[in-house]
């Protein structure tokens, strides 16, 4: 199944909907509405939920709130929005749930994970990477991709995440723009 939940229309409005499409049967299947509306959201699966992470309302345009709402599929609901997810309102583009069950995102100039709705530190950031525009995870890897300001040739570094040491990643000079998505299959 696909999941698409916030953005905007062509007017700026942002969306409570959500809805799947299930590719076997070729079909979209509406969730219940979120409580709010939702622009620029990071969207994941994390411990067995859907989560739509961050984002702001159509009234806010383009001011990030702390919030997070996540669709429980054993009860078919919206859990209640908790506003101080991270603690900050920001742009959640370095937020990514990992296949260890963990959330990592950059915060600051660090790297941090969420264990227990507690926000724990467990690599500095590579200075490099001063303006992260993606990250992804696999294999107890993490790769973040950045650059140290805007407008310069983005860099690309793995983190191991089993002893939390920095490998750079060589980009090819045409691949190393701005990233705005990836996915990944592992059969």
């Amino acid at each position: 199944m696909v999941f698409v939940a916030g953005g905007h229309d062509d007017t700026k409005n942002a969306p409570k909907s959500v809805i799947a499409f299930a590719i076997t049967k070729d079909e979209w299947i509406p969730l219940l509405d979120m409580a709010q509306e939702c622009d620029e959201c990071k969207a994941m699966f994390h411990r067995g939920k859907f989560h739509v992470i961050g984002g702001y309302c159509t009234k806010l345009q383009g001011r990030f709130e702390e919030s997070v709402e996540t669709f429980d599929f054993s009860t078919w609901k919206w859990d209640q929005v908790n506003k101080d997810y991270f603690a900050c309102n920001m742009c959640l583009k370095a937020c990514v749930a990992s296949d260890n069950g963990k959330l990592y995102m950059c915060w600051a100039s660090d790297v941090a994970t969420l264990e227990k709705d507690i926000l724990k530190i467990v690599a500095q950031l590579r200075a490099e990477l001063g303006d992260v525009t993606y990250m992804t995870t696999w294999q107890e890897k993490l790769m973040v991709i950045g650059s140290l300001n805007f407008g310069v040739s983005h860099l690309a570094y793995m983190l191991d995440l089993i002893n939390y040491t920095w490998t750079k990643v060589e980009l090819p000079k045409e691949y190393s723009g701005y990233v705005q998505s990836s996915s990944y299959l592992e059969i």
